[in-house]
């Protein structure tokens, strides 16, 4: 073999090298994207659950202190200057309280904030 030949055939694998090895960046490239794709979209399906549980035990905590004071939907929701339709939707959940509202509640029900939203026992 030349030198020239040799040289040549030095490029040849370089460039054969460089091409495998961009593919190979390709390829991890395109399974990190796709595993970063699963983990986003498991990470959200647990966050949406834990909303859920929470806006749960907002609701069912909501409920039990309405019904401890023997008041109807109907006579507690004008403490609260609201339609008994709206309070309701709290009660099941469809829908959040303001943090001034989340304050009355506390207030009206002697509990905490915390406890209302399941952070306390």
């Amino acid at each position: 073999m030349t030198y020239e030949e040799c040289l040549k055939a030095k490029r040849d694998l370089n460039a054969e090298l460089d091409a495998e090895r961009k593919n190979l960046q390709a390829e991890l490239a395109a399974k990190y994207h796709e595993r970063r794709a699963e983990l986003d979209a498991e990470l959200k399906a647990i966050r949406k659950a834990e909303n859920a549980k929470c806006r749960k035990t907002f609701a069912d905590r909501l409920k039990f202190a309405r019904q401890k004071t023997g008041l109807s939907q109907r006579a507690f929701a004008p403490k609260l200057n609201m339609s008994q339709k709206g309070y309701s939707l709290y009660e099941t959940g469809q829908r959040d309280p303001s943090i001034p509202t989340l304050i009355r509640l506390s207030k009206i029900f002697n509990c905490s904030v915390d406890w209302l939203l399941g952070l306390a026992v």
